[in-house]
């Protein structure tokens, strides 16, 4: 990887089966992947940023995100008549893994440890101050002569283990003026989650390397069922209409391990129902023009991390999930649990309104989407991030997403092609009062949702010789915010890059049908830039890559 001690080791493998009967074709599908990447979660502070922009916080040598996901698919395809088609997929997803770190003066009992007496006050040398409990620079003496660890250096594991089982179906009718579709999907998902202290310095032996300090499943179900028919109003128009409904179930459990007990487990259970309507007018002016315009509604739940609070999540020994109503469920009169109601963070929706042209010539193809996107309690990142490294959401009131795409491919020689897209958007707050960490309320009721640059573009200019085919690409992402303030200290600056790239193919060489070089230089000019970032008592940014080059080398047979 571009910054210190980062990388990615990846494999991965596909096996598939078809068989072709006169009226239905059947496929299984089994592929599966496994990726260790030593990740770098934290962006840069800009002060460290200006001397070191591969600098990276974790120096943990096995700090490594370590995981595995496999799939099984059974696809089935049957033509009943000439007019009805009915397709199956049944299918099964599982995944395993692991992220490992070092935590430097962590806390005992954030890691389902207590603190413990010892008789050796210098366990942690010059340091010992900052692992043992004191009172003004001075380390507490208990009346039996010991002093009390509070914190050590250790490493912990984070895992992860998941099921998902689903059957998606679709049966389609050709009514002649129209198609009709009638489809629905269903799964279960199951997930445990829990985390090992595999090594801690000064620690005593009863707390093993397989004792878990957190242990919690979380379990999904999901049914979906839709409605959608094509209808022919006239030869060059076509209407389109859609109606879909989800039901949507999640469960929550904390287990007792470790500190976990009593009044620190959690459980709770949020159903979800959404009806969502969507129509649409196609209609072909000529045979190279056709215009567009889409209405539609759509909605969406929180993801399993941003139903706790900032910085925050189940892992955390005494957090509570962000809900209204708690009741503590008690058996003998001892607290087992306790049961949350009434989730704060609601589900986003969104009127979409677009319209659009497009234009075909064969040599010559270009669109036109023009859209506006009115969310209610969209979810957006709050500007900062959560100790695993992904950012702190929550719901705003009122956000609006307005702008204009633009797609180009123009072909005047079979030999040369030029491509591009062009995007211009206006991303905002239209009612957002927003709660900081120090206290303040913030209005930021007009301000630019951060994240968003407002100007996207993308040039590629491609030619092709024979078996050799080259290519030269430009791209530019404008400004971005760091957060919600619209500050213009905190921002994210626009960048330019250029690519090259070229593509070469032997065609029957070494009894191999086809042999594929290809080699690209990224950033061909070494620009400096920023891909994206937060701010955190000052910016921090993620650094785009220097100069850098890629070479594959395929065999086809």
């Amino acid at each position: 990887g571009y910054r210190k001690n980062s990388s990615s080791d990846l494999q991965s493998f596909f096996l598939g089966f078809e068989r072709y009967d006169k009226d239905m074709v059947t496929k299984l599908n089994i592929f599966s992947g496994e990726e260790i990447t030593h990740p770098d979660w934290d962006g840069i502070p800009e002060s460290i940023l200006q001397n070191d922009r591969r600098y990276k916080l974790e120096t943990y040598e096995n700090a490594v995100d370590n995981f595995t996901q496999s799939h099984f698919q059974l696809i089935n395809e049957w033509t009943l008549n000439s007019r009805m088609n009915l397709y199956n997929t049944f299918y099964y997803v599982r995944g395993e893994g692991y992220y490992e770190n070092l935590k430097n003066e962590a806390n005992l009992r954030d890691f389902g440890i207590d603190n413990f007496e010892t008789v050796d006050p210098s366990l942690f040398d010059s340091d010992s101050l900052d692992y043992y409990l004191s009172e003004n620079d001075t380390l507490v003496v208990t009346d039996n002569g010991e002093y009390t660890l509070r914190k050590t250096d250790l490493v912990r594991q984070k895992w992860v283990k998941k099921n998902q089982y689903g059957w998606i179906t679709k049966f389609t009718f050709d009514a002649g003026d129209g198609l009709a579709t009638l489809g629905s999907s269903m799964y279960l998902f199951d997930s445990h989650h829990f985390g090992k202290v595999i090594w801690a310095n000064h620690i005593p032996s009863q707390y093993s390397a397989d004792r878990k300090y957190y242990d919690y499943n979380g379990d999904r179900y999901s049914i979906a069922l839709y409605f959608n028919y094509l209808y022919d109003i006239f030869e060059d128009a076509k209407l389109m209409t859609n109606l879909l409904y989800e039901h949507k179930s999640q469960e929550f459990k904390q287990s007792a391990t470790a500190l976990f007990t009593n009044e620190d487990l959690n459980r709770f259970t949020i159903d979800y129902d959404f009806v969502s309507p969507r129509i649409g007018l196609n209609y072909k002016i000529s045979p190279q023009v056709s215009v567009y315009g889409n209405l539609s509604f759509a909605q969406r739940e929180p993801a399993d991390n941003e139903l706790w609070d900032d910085f925050t999540g189940p892992d955390d020994l005494g957090v509570n999930p962000l809900f209204e109503n708690s009741e503590i469920v008690r058996s003998n009169g001892e607290t087992q649990y306790v049961k949350w109601t009434d989730s704060m963070i609601e589900p986003e929706s969104v009127f979409d309104y677009e319209a659009g042209i497009n234009y075909n010539a064969g040599y010559l193809k270009s669109s036109l989407n023009l859209y506006y996107m009115d969310f209610r309690n969209e979810i957006v990142p709050l500007g900062s991030l959560h100790n695993d490294g992904y950012p702190v959401k929550g719901n705003a009131e009122q956000t609006v997403h307005m702008g204009a795409e633009f797609d180009l491919k123009y072909k005047p020689v079979n030999s040369l092609q030029f491509s591009g897209n062009f995007s211009y958007s206006n991303n905002y707050f239209k009612e957002f009062i927003q709660n900081t960490y120090d206290g303040e309320t913030l209005d930021l009721g007009g301000k630019k949702i951060a994240g968003f640059p407002e100007l996207m573009g993308n040039l590629r200019v491609t030619k092709y010789w024979n078996n050799l085919t080259s290519s030269i690409s430009y791209r530019y992402v404008g400004k971005q915010y760091l957060d919600n303030t619209e500050n213009e200290d905190r921002t994210i600056n626009a960048f330019n890059l250029v690519n090259i790239s070229l593509d070469y193919r032997l065609k029957d060489m070494f009894y191999f049908p086809e042999i594929r070089f290809m080699f690209t230089v990224n950033n061909l000019f070494d620009t400096t830039y920023e891909t994206a970032g937060y701010y955190y008592f000052e910016n921090c940014y993620y650094p785009g890559a220097a100069r850098n080059y890629y070479f594959a080398l395929t065999f086809n047979w």
